[in-house]
């Protein structure tokens, strides 16, 4: 509101306890009363007992039970308009139109890569072939020749770290670089705009455009296969940038991807708000 009011109306003050809170009171007082009186509620149990109003009270603007006169208005939409009617968002980004720049970035990425993310990589690629064997694929022989190396690589960190010498899958050189460029497209996508409502969208689209699939070639489980790829990379990546986000702003780590603007931020927010 103040944003609206300083900028089309040149406001430069505004004294707030003006402002009648009658409004603010009756939600406020709502909260409290929703369900099992509770008048400390955490934040879930404001978020909840938010939502339940909304659901509850949508269809009348007036407040069921409210300490204030009813003002005869009409609501906008439905509830069932609301959860009927999908929001179709199919046309409204261009995402190729962006996909030179996307690349450049993925190119950026993969020359800064170090020794240790590389190795990491691999595990985290032979964990994405022991979910997707537990999900999909079971005991398709032909789908684990795909992914999997005939032999065992001893000279990985995958060898080193399993105990048993047993447990680890041993992904092949072609998967392993299926799933780095997976990688990059993901972390270029989130180094781009993080904050898009369309990020899972986009980064889907460019994982179709920039990664080649072809390795998988069993017919059965390929189409199942690939979406379980994508998404458990999706779900897995987004989380870890996510946690190193946090941990940059809370001062844990203090190595991170300086082209990264959110994380720049997010160390800068550290350091100037750390004493």
């Amino acid at each position: 509101m103040w944003e609206y009011l300083s900028i089309n109306h040149q406001i430069n003050n505004i004294v707030a306890r003006n402002f009648n809170q009658d409004p603010l009171e009756n939600f406020l007082g709502a909260i409290r009363s929703n369900g099992v009186r509770n008048i400390n509620p955490n934040c879930n149990q404001f978020i909840n007992s938010f939502k339940t109003l909304i659901v509850n009270n949508y269809n009348s603007p007036h407040s069921a039970g409210a300490n204030c006169e009813e003002d005869f208005n009409i609501v906008m939409q439905s509830l069932s308009h609301l959860i009927i009617n999908n929001y179709d968002d199919s046309h409204t980004v261009d995402f190729a139109c962006n996909i030179d720049s996307l690349l450049n970035v993925m190119s950026e990425i993969k020359n800064n890569d170090s020794l240790l993310h590389v190795e990491s990589k691999k595990y985290v690629t032979g964990y994405v072939i022991k979910k997707s064997k537990s999900k999909i694929f079971k005991k398709c022989s032909n789908c684990l020749n795909n992914l999997c190396r005939s032999g065992i690589d001893f000279d990985s960190f995958n060898y080193e770290i399993d105990y048993t010498k047993k447990s680890l899958f041993h992904p092949s050189d072609e998967f392993i670089n299926l799933m780095n460029n997976i990688y990059y497209v993901i972390v270029a996508c989130l180094r781009d705009n993080p904050t898009s409502k369309f990020i899972k969208n986009q980064i889907k689209f460019f994982i179709d455009s920039a990664c080649d699939f072809s390795i998988i070639t069993c017919e059965k489980h390929r189409v199942d296969l690939i979406n379980f790829i994508c998404n458990l990379s999706i779900k897995m990546i987004v989380h870890s940038w996510c946690l190193g986000v946090n941990r940059l702003l809370n001062g844990k780590i203090t190595v991170f991807d300086r082209n990264d603007h959110v994380k720049k931020q997010a160390y800068e927010y550290y350091l100037k708000r750390k004493r």
